[in-house]
Parts: structure tokens; sequence; C-alpha cells
């Protein structure tokens, strides 16, 4: 399979079966059909697919999916090793299974499991997936059991960052396995981004931008010291700033106008409002005479920040 050719899923939808994206998702259809195409044509048999992150199961399905249509189907049951908490506990979570799914009776102030809502979505491919409950650290990955695929959407706290990297990423084969970063394209978790920047060396960028998904294939190897590194992630403010700066500057025209809202955002999870909020004023400003459009995110991260279009 040519991993590059992943860059034209949108303009192939057609060519997904449409189960893939009759499911109740936060996933962009594109997102999907990347996940089925790598699960149709590029896994091989006794390689996993990490599913970190399922939620409702819209990744789960889109593997297990692509599973199901191989000539070998047979050698993947169980194959897509689906993780979640399976946990409402943030409102913007229990808002939206209140809204997509109105027979439910849904307590909004209330943390509740909806597990029995991501079963009934994978229910059609479930031979192809095993699906593991809890937090994700309370878990473990044996790193010989080689990764072909690991999708992560999962990495909301620094910890869970820590652990993709600690468990899964020793596992993922050099020159073969890919890695597709969900929340690339969101500014609240810019442990995300330094940890991408710090290991640009190893990783190809397969697809810029895909939604909020970046896709990356695994270049060579990660020597053990460079990748406890950044476990570790003792980096000081300055070395982080311009981490950040880095990956702007070595990202798509398309992604910058987001990506440029990092270094304010940081600012403002290191306490200091006053700089997060110039900094997200000033780049605003520099976007809106260039021409762009602010992205909506950066208007939910700097509520007070001035509108401009």
């Amino acid at each position: 399979m040519d991993l590059f050719s992943l860059n034209d899923v949108e303009h192939h939808l057609d060519k997904i079966p449409s189960d893939v994206f009759n499911l109740k998702t936060m996933l962009a259809k594109g997102e999907q059909a990347i996940l089925y195409r790598l699960a149709r044509d590029f896994v091989k048999p006794g390689h996993a697919i990490i599913d970190a992150g399922a939620f409702l199961g819209g990744s789960t399905y889109a593997f297990a999916a692509g599973l199901r249509d191989r000539a070998d189907s047979g050698s993947f049951h169980g194959s897509v090793m689906s993780y979640d908490q399976f946990l409402a506990d943030e409102p913007y979570l229990r808002e939206y299974l209140r809204d997509h799914f109105p027979g439910s009776t849904i307590d909004v102030s209330k943390t509740f499991s909806f597990h029995h809502l991501y079963d009934r979505q994978v229910a059609p491919v479930k031979n192809y997936v095993t699906t593991i409950e809890g937090s994700l650290l309370a878990q473990s990955w044996d790193t010989a059991k080689p990764i072909d695929v690991l999708f992560v959407d999962v990495c909301k706290t620094l910890p869970l960052n820590q652990f993709v990297l600690e468990h899964f990423f020793p596992a993922l084969i050099p020159g073969r396995s890919v890695l597709i970063q969900q929340d690339f394209h969101h500014i609240f978790h810019p442990y995300i981004h330094v940890t991408m920047e710090m290991l640009k060396e190893y990783f190809e960028t397969i697809v810029s931008g895909m939604a909020a998904s970046r896709v990356y294939v695994l270049k060579k190897a990660i020597p053990t010291h460079v990748l406890r590194e950044v476990i570790d992630y003792a980096y000081d403010r300055e070395t982080i700033v311009k981490a950040l700066g880095d990956v702007v500057t070595g990202s798509a025209k398309m992604e910058k106008p987001l990506l440029r809202y990092l270094v304010p955002w940081m600012y403002h999870q290191w306490g200091d409002s006053g700089t997060a909020h110039q900094l997200a004023e000033e780049v605003t400003d520099h976007l809106h005479g260039e021409g762009y459009i602010i992205p909506p995110q950066a208007y939910i991260a700097f509520p007070k920040m001035k509108r401009v279009d």
C-alpha cells in the first residue's frame, strides 16, 4: 500500500462501505476512511492495531470493518485493541451524548458510563475487536508484540501521553508502523506537539492535516535514551516555546493558523494569563492582516480576545 495515497481519501469516500460512516462519532469521514484503508490494505496478520481512545467506537468500527473486508479476515479476530474508560466525565461529552442519543435518559450533571452505547455501535464487527475498559494508566503492553497502526485519541493529559510513549512506541516497527495523532489539530494538549517535534528525526509525516489528525510513519528506530528523555518531559519553558515555534514553522500552510496559538495556550497553562492573552491578540492581528480566517478554537481558548471576523 502506498501510504501517501491516504492524502486522497476524502476524494474517494464512495469507495468506503457506507456502514463505516453510519455511527455517532466525533471523527470526520476522512479520518474514518484512513483507518478503514489502513486495516484493509496495510496491516499484517499477527500485528496489532491500537485504538487508544475509542469513545463511541467510530475509530473501532472503521478499523474492524477494514479487517472484515479482507480476503484473509479470519486471521484478524480480536486484532483491534480498543481502549477507553467509557465514562462521560466531562460536560462536553455528556452534552454530546444527550444530543446524539435522544432516546437515552442522560443527566448531564453526572458522570456515567456509555459503554453500552459503544457496544451497540460496534456490535456488527465485534469479532475483530478486543475491548479494554478502564484507565489506560492501569494497562500495559508487551513491547515484543508488534504494532502496525497506533491511533492515539487519548492523550488528554501529560501522564497519558507519557504512557503511550513508554508502552506503545517501543512496539512500533521502524520503516513500517503508522501513527495517527488525532489531537494534533487541537491546541489544548501542547505536549503532543512538543513530543512529535522532539521525535521529528524519526517520523515522516504522511498526511499533514485530515480534520484533527496528523498521520506519520516511523522512519527509523528511536534510541532508548531519546525516547526516555521525551517520556520524562523535563523541558524548561524556553525549550518548550522553541519546540512549539518549530512545529509551526515546519507545518503545512493550512495548519499554521491554528498551531500559532500553541504558544499562547502554553502560557495560559503555565498560569500567565496576561502573556497568554497578549500573544493570542498578536497572533490574531497577524492572521487577520494576512487574510486568514481565525480558527474557532482560538476564540474558545481565549474568550476575552477581540473578534475580528
